[in-house]
């Protein structure tokens, strides 16, 4: 059974998702709208659809093995200099816990459709703008206002799951799934040093979060590790990364999604200035729940943060990040592209 989403949507979701890794998808629409709602019928189309093969003409190498995936990365410091005082340390640990707390209370209330996806045809951060300038509050200086014009004016809203981090309201962080991944990154580096796999992962998440707290491929990942451990035998079994592969596959479609990428904070904490060593723990982490550019994602963001614990300079962190992931990647040719997109646009505005 499905977790995050009815059978049906997961379906839909793993076909977008089989084309994206370079599947023919041709046909499947119809096969589903032709099951309904039935599940077996489903399920059938479901298990068709894991069976189809990587087209050959696809053009991009991602594996989700660490021993690969670091044989496609492109070269890169694996270890910075970084001559703090235990006072400077702390400062930039500081620095990076409270940067993480208030990105998350700026952008919770905008977690909503109308900024995730667009509305009436304006894409979501258009509607970011909207919100803002009709609450006298553009460019952003502070948290997000809890009204605006724009509600009457463009029928925008805010996230349903928001009581007190908007401009008014504000007095703490609240509990949510990106700053909760960051709290348990640092518990189990606590724990266990760095003597811990995706296993370790999984029980991680089953003694500290409910199902309700988790989202799409963690969602489908904490209800599939339930088939595979027990509250009383809850040793990691031999045939582990068997079993990894039902956890991180079965009914889950979300496996490249961002779900994994917002879990890299703490761990890079651990690994400051360390970014190969960061990007292996995000790696391990990723693994649980992720393949390919779901794990890579991690993996980069995981080599930023570390790496911005000893340089300070945004092109270079971003280049350390990319050296960490395959450079035959979706992932890495679309950070790529942003990068280009980016210079030439200042070049552009140079010239004016």
């Amino acid at each position: 059974m499905a977790g995050w989403e009815r059978l049906q949507e997961t379906v839909q979701f793993e076909i977008a998702q089989r084309g994206e890794e370079g599947c023919l998808i041709e046909g499947f629409a119809d096969k589903l709208a032709a099951a309904g709602d039935d599940e077996l019928k489903l399920m059938q189309v479901y298990n068709e659809l894991m069976e189809l093969t990587i087209s050959e003409d696809f053009p991009y190498q991602e594996p989700s093995s660490l021993e690969e995936i670091r044989h496609l990365r492109p070269e890169g410091p694996r270890k910075l200099e970084a001559d703090w005082s235990e006072a400077e340390w702390r400062d930039k640990f500081y620095g990076a816990w409270l940067g993480r707390s208030v990105g998350c209370a700026l952008g919770k209330p905008l977690e909503y459709w109308d900024y995730l996806y667009g509305k009436d045809g304006r894409p979501g951060w258009e509607n970011i703008e909207l919100w803002f300038q009709g609450a006298d509050a553009w460019p952003i200086t502070g948290y997000t206002p809890g009204h605006s014009r724009a509600e009457a004016e463009y029928g925008l809203g805010l996230s349903e799951w928001t009581h007190a981090s908007t401009r008014e309201t504000i007095k703490y962080m609240e509990s949510d799934d990106d700053i909760r991944y960051t709290v348990l990154g640092l518990m189990l580096l606590e724990q266990k040093g760095l003597n811990w796999d995706s296993w370790d992962i999984g029980k991680l998440w089953h003694t500290h979060l409910t199902y309700s707290q988790v989202c799409t491929a963690e969602t489908q990942s904490y209800m599939n590790f339930a088939q595979e451990t027990s509250h009383l035998h809850g040793e990691k079994p031999a045939d582990w990364l068997v079993r990894q592969e039902r956890v991180r596959m079965h009914l889950n479609p979300y496996r490249e999604w961002i779900g994994a990428a917002i879990r890299a904070d703490g761990l890079a904490y651990g690994a400051a200035g360390y970014p190969e060593l960061a990007a292996e723990l995000g790696w391990r982490d990723a693994s649980f729940s992720h393949v390919k550019n779901g794990i890579y994602g991690e993996m980069f963001n995981a080599a930023m943060i570390s790496a911005a614990f000893a340089e300070k300079d945004n092109e270079r962190i971003l280049e350390i990040g990319l050296s960490e992931i395959p450079r035959t990647s979706r992932l890495a040719s679309d950070v790529l592209r942003g990068i280009d997109i980016a210079q030439k646009a200042k070049s552009e505005q140079e010239l004016v």
